[in-house]
């Protein structure tokens, strides 16, 4: 019998201690460790993949966790069938630590009552599955469906050239949600296996020694298992040396480390010889980069893509130091400032060691959103604190001018220029003087005198800004500002409100602003069947003597339309490929409207006339009206938001007469195409001789159907530009000029514009890459 190859999880062994006293201890154990589990669980994210039959006792409430709201739902698969067993958690900010938990049945339904009218977030998962975290406010549908897309394997072999196993090297994947990369040993037959993949593409790497393999991308399937294959070969060996950037002197125990650019990957770390050389072999091809440190020196960084060509000469500058004092105006040391360092144009400065401190996680400056504190210290990298005499120190900085940013809470922040560095000199008389600073305070509201929530609010004083969002009262608050202050506040939907003050040291002014008119503001949600945020809808708002309201939801499907008249409103919503909603009766403006749009499907065919002849301008309608459009010049026509279930279609042209389809099937989500519809007359043109026959017209693409993460090609027209384009059912589509799709309608977008253009489409194929060129359909 074959042992069975490595997993990469594992699982504690079963077997009871045989002494009885040793049981006594472990059913003591046992307890406390139940008891700690259901305190510390409560705000636990489950991880996906991990096996929770054995955790704590389902149905088990504690104290305070109650109420008279009822939770319940429906967990299914990404194939729409019911998951049995999985476990349901419930917990609350407002109840922290505790938890309430429930499993779905053999239907996958699931029932939890006696819930606290308040804020909740629901956990759900089930081995193999991927996990789901919803939060709901005390107003959300306490009815629920979950889908947990099924997790995929992906088994690795690993060969030598002449084909045998390589036994005990390292297999390293990356991929969707892995960080760190994944990593496990080959056994005795070259083989490993990993569980408890999401779906997508993961890159499949190799090292054993000087010996190294990288993979095709593998494509991992949900609920299947996906075969990989390596062959080692030798790999790329970078060389070099590290001298003194002055006195070109070469530096021993400098600490060489070359990183692959693939995120998640460790790095290979060498160290510098007496004559100042390395040599890192065994390492992967591609892009890298090679860090540099040295106790004296600044560290340096620098990227390559190896193989490299020659050895590398690195030469190092010896490092500076930064010192100085941080006082009050009065001369009075200040403990506990914050400084960091930054390039003259804001970039962060490399500093050796931990990179914990460092703002923000790419290079340059940190966006600006809501700020609580000055702008200066989001710039750069954090080096020190001044101590209880105000001092502090920045060492191994190299020598280039930088710019030292200086923040302490209830002083206004202060940035100095360093032009003089040398290398392996301190700079020590820095003095750093900050200016106290007085804060604003104030609340937004409308012209009723109710409190507008998460209003973004704007200080300029002088160069520097300062801003926030208003808290569930409208209340908001502005530190480390002084002299004269413009507020600004931009409530969603309604004029800019603005004050001026003159504010002083350690002083607190208050500033409250008023909207000019007594209109509401209409807060929405928008999601689909399963509770997931659609971003994108336009929603229009309809209220009474004509006056219409529109906008766009955000990516968390939030919406906030102001300016309005007292309702009853009428609102419409609209998304590509879902089911518009038109007229929903809105009867008041305090609560978040939640609306759930349902997935569309998508019909196309052709229009004939009785002699086969394509017929353009013919008006073609499902029977109910639903959805509805116009054929083009070879007859082709698309109808897109059809409601799923069976439809006839109906056409009409003024010259061809009526025609009906055959009853269609249309499912959510989907395109169905090659439909025909045959009117009863002769089509009538200019010119009867230029018309295309159907066989000559170009018929609709391809379909696609979407199974976890993945959109999976599941019909191709016979003469269609899908077919000559090489795209074949079972294909899974990748990207479309680089850009993955997000969505069936997205990808369907992505080939439809812009029109007549060609495209590179990226499929995989037997878990293989394959680049096929689209050409888009024109107009």
């Amino acid at each position: 019998m074959s042992t069975p190859p490595e997993r990469t999880t594992t699982r504690p062994p079963t077997e009871p201690p045989r002494k009885p006293w040793l049981w006594a201890v472990l059913a003591v154990a046992v307890v406390l460790a139940g008891i700690l589990s259901v305190r510390l669980l409560g705000s636990r994210v489950v991880p996906t993949g991990v096996e929770l039959d054995g955790g704590i006792e389902p149905g088990t409430p504690e104290a305070g966790l109650h109420g008279p709201r009822a939770l319940q739902g429906l967990v299914q698969d990404d194939r729409d069938q019911p998951l049995a067993q999985a476990l349901v958690r419930v917990s609350s900010p407002e109840y922290a630590g505790e938890l309430r938990d429930v499993k779905t049945d053999a239907s996958g339904h699931f029932r939890l009552a006696d819930l606290p009218a308040a804020g909740l977030r629901v956990e759900v998962s089930r081995a193999g599955h991927e996990g789901r975290v919803v939060t709901l406010s005390a107003r959300d549908d306490a009815t629920l469906t979950f889908v947990l897309a099924r997790q995929g394997e992906l088994h690795v072999a690993l060969r030598d050239t002449p084909g045998n196993p390589v036994d005990d090297a390292e297999i390293v994947i990356t991929g969707p949600g892995l960080w760190p990369a994944q990593a496990a040993r080959a056994d005795a037959k070259g083989e490993a296996l990993f569980v408890g993949l999401a779906a997508g593409e993961y890159n499949v790497r190799a090292r054993r020694a000087r010996r190294v393999a990288i993979g095709a991308l593998s494509a991992i399937v949900p609920g299947q298992r996906t075969e990989a294959e390596l062959t080692l070969g030798e790999g790329p060996t970078l060389k070099g040396s590290v001298v003194d950037a002055q006195s070109q002197k070469p530096l021993a125990n400098a600490r060489v480390s070359v990183q692959d650019l693939t995120p998640g990957l460790d790095a290979s770390d060498v160290t510098t010889d007496a004559q100042g050389s390395f040599t890192a072999s065994g390492l992967w091809p591609g892009a890298a980069r090679i860090d540099v440190q040295r106790d004296g020196y600044a560290p340096l960084g620098r990227e390559l893509e190896l193989p490299a060509r020659a050895p590398l000469v690195i030469a190092l500058e010896g490092a500076a130091a930064l010192g100085g004092v941080v006082v009050d105006e009065a001369g009075k040391p200040i403990a506990g400032a914050q400084l960091s360092v930054s390039t003259g144009e804001g970039l962060p400065i490399d500093l050796s060691g931990p990179r914990e401190g460092e703002l923000g996680v790419t290079q340059g400056p940190v966006p600006q959103v809501p700020r609580a504190s000055s702008p200066e210290f989001a710039l750069g990298t954090f080096a020190a604190e001044s101590d209880a005499a105000g001092a502090f120190q920045i060492v191994r900085l190299a020598p280039q001018p930088l710019v030292l940013h200086v923040l302490r809470p209830g002083y206004l922040s202060e940035r100095v220029n360093i032009d003089d560095l040398a290398p392996h000199a301190e700079k020590k008389d820095v003095r750093v003087v900050l200016r106290a600073a007085g804060r604003i305070v104030g609340k937004v509201t409308d012209a009723r005198g109710v409190g507008l929530q998460a209003v973004y609010v704007l200080a300029h004083g002088g160069e520097r800004e300062q801003s926030t969002l208003t808290s569930s009262d409208g209340e908001y608050t502005l530190r480390d500002l002084l002299g004269e202050v413009a507020v600004e506040a931009m409530p969603d939907g309604r004029t800019t409100l603005r004050c001026k003050l003159q504010l002083k040291a350690n002083e607190e002014a208050r500033c409250d602003l008023t909207a000019d008119s007594a209109l509401h503001t209409l807060q929405l949600r928008v999601v689909d069947a399963y509770g997931n945020a659609l971003e994108g809808a336009r929603v229009v708002v309809n209220a009474a003597k004509g006056v219409a309201e529109n906008g766009f939801s955000r990516p968390d499907g939030t919406l906030s339309i102001g300016e309005l008249p007292p309702p009853p409103y009428k609102v419409d919503v609209s998304l590509a490929g879902y089911l518009e909603l038109d007229d929903l009766p809105v009867d008041g403006s305090e609560k978040e409207l939640r609306i759930q749009l349902g997935r569309a499907a998508t019909l196309g065919g052709v229009v004939v006339d009785v002699l086969g002849r394509a017929v353009a301008g013919a008006f073609v309608s499902t029977e109910e009206g639903e959805s509805s459009g116009e054929t083009d010049s070879a007859g082709g026509f698309s109808l897109h938001g059809v409601p799923p279930g069976p439809h006839l279609l109906v056409a009409h042209h003024a010259s061809a007469g009526d025609g009906r389809s055959a009853e269609i099937r249309a499912r959510a989500s989907e395109r169905l195409d090659g439909i025909r519809i045959a009117l009863k007359g002769r089509y009538q043109s200019d010119s009867d001789a230029g018309l295309p026959r159907v066989r000559e017209a170009r018929p609709s693409d391809f379909g696609m159907e979407a199974r976890g993460r993945v959109f999976v090609v599941t019909q191709v027209a016979a003469n269609g530009l899908a077919n000559k384009a090489g795209l074949r059912v079972g294909d899974v589509l990748s990207a479309v000029d680089g850009e993955p799709p997000l969505s069936i309608a997205h990808a369907r977008g992505m080939l439809r514009d812009p029109p007549g253009r060609a495209a590179t489409v990226r499929v995989l194929r037997d878990r293989r890459p394959i680049n096929l060129r689209y050409k888009r359909p024109a107009l």
